[in-house]
């Protein structure tokens, strides 16, 4: 238990903020485009839609602030969670 609490301690405010707003953007795309379409096609493209708005993010860092492959990376893991958990 130590180790988990540990390496939950380590993980920086901004990944949780990148994984906690990819997690969001997702759901709240994929609960947009349920209205739209149904199927698996709101879920492929709130997962598109949202990956395309990471990634904007990181572009617009490269220009005004620090872009960082692991603050996309952890969108990435929200908005798989945040999809994962539509699904249940």
């Amino acid at each position: 238990m130590k180790k988990i609490l540990s390496w939950l301690y380590a993980i920086k405010t901004d990944k949780l903020l990148h994984f906690i707003c990819g997690l969001i953007i997702a759901q709240v795309l994929c609960m947009l485009l349920t209205h739209a379409c149904r199927g698996w096609m709101p879920l492929l493209g709130a997962f598109l839609l949202a990956s395309l708005i990471a990634a904007s993010k990181e572009i617009v860092d490269i220009k005004y602030g620090v872009p960082s492959w692991k603050d996309l990376l952890a969108s990435m893991i929200g908005i798989v969670v945040g999809l994962a958990i539509l699904l249940i």
